[in-house]
């Protein structure tokens, strides 16, 4: 949904409020679960950076079951891209971030304890397995190499 909070909307244009300036409000729905973010020092410990925006950033990226990497626009995950960044975040990382880290990895792997190549998830899942099976599973979707 997109919302015009400063200036107008006008035969399909938006235009600019008087001061030169437009402001939009942009909500993005969706059919995913909430995810349960890491942040403060349940993320952190006393050896981290004191940075802000670096913190913010971090906070941004990092929930309880999905952590360490996890932007949703990106389809391909790589479990070993969640594993080299816990790695080189430990240092600064809670034992609760790392766990979470971990578990998210070990969830991930298949019956034959593979690590899933790539995974799909959320309604991109769905179409994976209405495809495969027939069913309306959202559970990740994972190829093996």
């Amino acid at each position: 949904m997109l919302e015009v909070t400063h200036g107008q909307l006008s035969d399909g244009h938006i235009r600019a409020g008087p001061d030169g300036k437009i402001g939009l409000r942009i909500t993005g729905l969706t059919g995913e679960t909430p995810l349960t973010p890491l942040f403060g020092r349940e993320l952190l410990n006393d050896s981290a950076a004191s940075d802000p925006a670096t913190r913010d950033t971090l906070t941004f990226l990092t929930y309880r079951e999905k952590a360490a990497r996890r932007l949703v626009a990106l389809r391909h995950l790589l479990r070993r891209d969640t594993l080299m960044a816990v790695r080189l975040l430990m240092p600064v990382l809670s034992a609760t971030a790392v766990e979470a880290g971990l578990s998210s990895v070990l969830a991930r792997l298949s019956v034959q304890g593979e690590v899933a190549h790539e995974e799909d998830i959320g309604e991109r899942a769905v179409l994976d397995h209405l495809q495969s099976d027939g069913s309306r599973s959202a559970a990740p979707y994972s190829t093996t190499r």
